[in-house]
């Protein structure tokens, strides 16, 4: 598209940003309303997908970059509510030495 590397970096830091924010909240998300939400946030995750698809296919280039920039906060969110929530889920049924190993599964 002619960018350079910081500004793709820069369509892409508020999607780490959410993540970051999204994980500390995941998990009591996850714990009030369920397993549920782990992956209604897999669907949304499925729908950004779609959503970059579509962006370069029916999106003007000159808003291409906020499209994606938009769409990049949206899995940076829903990814903090797969990611956390999934190694604490996994790390409940682990044996207290086993803890290291277990971390390392998604």
């Amino acid at each position: 598209m002619g960018r350079g590397a910081i500004q793709a970096a820069l369509v892409m830091i508020g999607g780490s940003a959410a993540m970051a924010v999204a994980s500390g909240s995941g998990r009591p998300v996850v714990t009030r309303f369920g397993r549920a939400t782990v992956v209604c946030a897999l669907m949304v995750r499925c729908g950004v997908v779609a959503g970059y698809l579509l962006a370069f296919e029916i999106v003007p280039w000159p808003v291409v970059f906020g499209v994606v920039a938009a769409l990049s906060v949206v899995s940076g969110t829903a990814s903090g509510f797969v990611d956390a929530p999934n190694r604490a889920m996994t790390l409940e049924y682990v044996l207290n030495g086993a803890n290291g190993v277990a971390a390392g599964f998604p």
